[in-house]
């Protein structure tokens, strides 16, 4: 996790992948000298044809705004403090604030063509750049880790092989992807010049309305070194956080294990090889299960969905799987609850 301008992503050989999405913009961090609620409690974007800028409430009294340019503006020239000051006229003037802070930054979307190489990987912004649209450039950084973290910890107590780190690019190169493609469609429609080409950014449904919505994509198909089957219903998506029953969430039940959860109870013949979560009838666990249409669910460390079980028999070779657990390096079977 090195940086855009990573030296071990050159160590191992890697090229960036230009996806097509380069904006420059200015980003100009301000103190106000007094409460001003007339500016919103809230991040605003204006999608204005003239110049598109975005204003964020930031924590006390700083104050941010971030302001698209063009590609004739140099950078001495949009920073210097009267033009910063001619940016911010429409809300506030140099008597209501201080400049902390006037910086050009390039949004870029590219994605790494190699994320490992031995025992070197890179992940966050070595692996993949995105355009700040979504907010998604460190939640992506953050999945990198979480991905990588549990297969690293299998490694290192020789619960598995070391091939499961070939599924590290596998899965979430595709995942990043989308969000990367899918914050340039954002971006691309926030400084649309003209509403025609605005309406084709969106995606129609049956009634031929336009619209974007927050995505959730899969992980990339992996057999995940051999532990999971790479075709298993539902697999790769990411399982919500429920609150149980006793008012906890679900990963203070289960800590940093795979665990199992079913409708119900297990079959009696059956004996989980992880920890055991069950859900009755009208909670939200069983209501994340019936949005699925299953009676079971392996969830990975990660909490992505490893695979799923409608039929009885289905949930006994689900619940005897034994995923190992990055905690104790064995089957996290050994000692399981049941919840």
């Amino acid at each position: 996790c090195d940086g855009a301008r990573s030296l071990v992503r050159g160590v191992i050989g890697s090229e960036m992948f230009d996806l097509g999405f380069k904006e420059r913009w200015l980003v100009v961090d301000v103190l106000l000298k007094d409460d001003r609620p007339d500016l919103g409690d809230h991040s605003i974007q204006y999608c204005s044809p003239d110049r598109p800028m975005t204003y964020c409430r930031s924590p006390k009294n700083r104050r941010r705004w971030e302001i698209a340019l063009r590609d004739d503006e140099a950078d001495e020239q949009v920073t210097r403090e009267e033009q910063v000051w001619s940016f911010l006229a429409p809300w506030i003037k140099p008597g209501d604030a201080e400049l902390e802070r006037r910086a050009v930054y390039a949004f870029r979307s590219e994605i790494a063509e190699i994320w490992r190489k031995g025992r070197l990987m890179i992940a966050g912004d070595a692996a993949h750049l995105t355009p700040p649209f979504m907010g998604q450039g460190m939640c992506t950084g953050i999945r990198d880790a979480s991905n990588l973290a549990w297969k690293l910890a299998l490694c290192v107590k020789d619960a598995v092989s070391c091939d499961i780190l070939d599924s590290y690019q596998e899965e979430r190169a595709p995942n990043a992807r989308s969000f990367i493609e899918t914050a340039m469609r954002l971006g691309r429609l926030i400084n649309a010049l003209d509403k025609r080409s605005t309406l084709s950014l969106g995606s129609r449904d049956e009634t031929g309305v336009a619209s974007m919505e927050t995505i959730a994509p899969p992980l990339g198909s992996s057999d995940v070194g051999g532990l999971i089957p790479a075709d298993t219903p539902h697999k790769g998506r990411l399982f919500p956080q429920p609150m149980l029953e006793d008012g906890r969430l679900l990963d203070d039940a289960v800590g940093y294990n795979p665990a199992l959860i079913v409708r119900g109870a297990l079959p009696r013949h059956v004996a989980a090889t992880v920890p055991v979560v069950k859900c009755t009838d009208g909670s939200a666990l069983a209501a994340a299960l019936a949005g699925l249409d299953t009676n079971a669910i392996l969830v990975r460390p990660d909490r992505y969905i490893a695979a799923s079980a409608r039929t009885e028999a289905d949930v006994a070779a689900l619940a005897a799987r034994a995923l190992p657990s990055p905690v104790s390096g064995r089957a996290s079977g050994e000692g399981s609850c049941a919840v």
